[in-house]
């Protein structure tokens, strides 16, 4: 959800694309204890990195 303020401020269209492309990223996994380290390579993003079939 974006206020009216946000937007007024960011004053385009393209302000806020750009505003919710910069949230739009992947949350690593939480690890708890002596699991495995984070992936070296980013994780995909169904929808945005990859072709997903059904």
């Amino acid at each position: 959800m974006i206020g009216r303020a946000a937007l007024e401020r960011l004053a385009s269209f393209d302000a806020v694309l750009a505003y919710f492309d910069a949230a739009d990223f992947v949350v690593p996994p939480l690890v708890v204890g002596d699991a495995a380290p984070f992936p070296q390579e980013p994780l995909a993003r169904p929808g945005f990195d990859e072709t997903v079939s059904s």
